[in-house]
């Protein structure tokens, strides 16, 4: 790291010190929005499933879809 690239660091850690805690908390907000969140093998398993619509179920009515998930309806 550069000595200006160590200078604008210190400077922003300043800058962001002197601000009041509500402006802060929104600071960390954004930063939080600008990183990548990587899915974990669950969730990308879950998409790969999606991706496939040869194994979803298809219901001539919605009274057979219910009974398949186990709702039942009363009536």
């Amino acid at each position: 790291m550069t000595a200006t690239q160590i200078a604008a660091r210190k400077n922003l850690y300043r800058r962001f010190r002197a601000l009041p805690e509500e402006a802060a908390a929104k600071v960390l907000c954004y930063i939080d929005s600008l990183e990548s969140h990587e899915p974990n093998e669950e969730t990308l398993a879950a998409f790969r499933e999606s991706e496939n619509l040869d194994n979803l179920p298809s219901y001539e009515t919605l009274e057979e879809m219910f009974e398949d998930f186990g709702i039942k309806i009363k009536c």
